[in-house]
């Protein structure tokens, strides 16, 4: 890793510690995406395919951003 993404990395969770960004996780699966806190990744995939039976194969992609506080909140309620 480079000391650039290290510096930038420990100053995004310096922010996420302060409260002033949030950690987020972009989920996607079948093109629908949900932005939701990163401890939500679980609850954001049912949303998008429903219970899991037996035989279900997905293919989700969880990307954790750091957003601000203020365009967190500005986001669409999905529950």
């Amino acid at each position: 890793m480079s000391d650039n993404f290290q510096s930038q990395h420990a100053a995004s969770v310096a922010r996420i510690m302060a409260g002033t960004e949030v950690l987020a996780a972009r989920v996607t699966l079948n093109d629908e995406v949900l932005v939701v806190h990163a401890n939500q990744v679980g609850q954001a995939m049912l949303m998008l395919h429903g219970d899991p039976v037996p035989g279900m194969t997905v293919a989700p992609k969880v990307e954790y951003v750091a957003m601000s506080v203020a365009d967190f909140a500005a986001l669409p309620d999905w529950q």
